[in-house]
């Protein structure tokens, strides 16, 4: 415990966890100072991979650019604006760690209404999103549709 006198005054300071610590150590270490083998610290262990997601907007009415999402934008999902590679292609780059599977799909404005249509045969994430797949130790992955389409480019 610490004791601090301000303007002649006395008081305690009382820290949850521990003098001298931060709320963050609750993140990372148990209260014997030891890593939480779960913890927050984990994240630093893991082996992160490039994703490339890409779609090809050609002929796609009514699109004001490209934009996706997935569960690789946070809970609850978020729309990400595309960047315009030119010709109708648009790209997002993110990090993702290795060995994770989940879903994502593109929309042709910034709007929830707005979303593609998969087709059932590569609507693999909840029967109506696509699923992406990061193997281990792959490094950089690139996912490449046209958009509404299960054909690669």
């Amino acid at each position: 415990m610490r004791r601090q006198i301000i303007a002649d005054k006395s008081f305690i300071l009382l820290w949850l966890w521990g003098e001298g610590s931060h709320w963050e150590n609750a993140s990372f270490f148990d209260f014997n100072n030891n890593v939480i083998a779960n913890g927050g610290i984990k994240f630093l262990e893991e082996n992160y991979g490039n994703v490339t997601f890409k779609v090809d907007m050609t002929g796609v009415k009514g699109a004001n650019g490209g934009y996706v999402t997935g569960d690789f934008t946070g809970t609850p999902w978020k729309i990400i604006k595309m960047r315009d590679e030119g010709n109708n292609i648009y790209s997002y780059s993110v990090n993702i760690p290795e060995g994770i599977t989940g879903g994502y799909y593109f929309l042709k404005r910034d709007s929830w209404g707005k979303r593609e249509t998969v087709p059932a045969e590569c609507a693999l994430s909840w029967g109506e999103n696509r699923q992406y797949s990061i193997p281990q130790s792959q490094g950089n992955t690139t996912l490449a549709v046209n958009y509404a389409s299960c054909d690669e480019f």
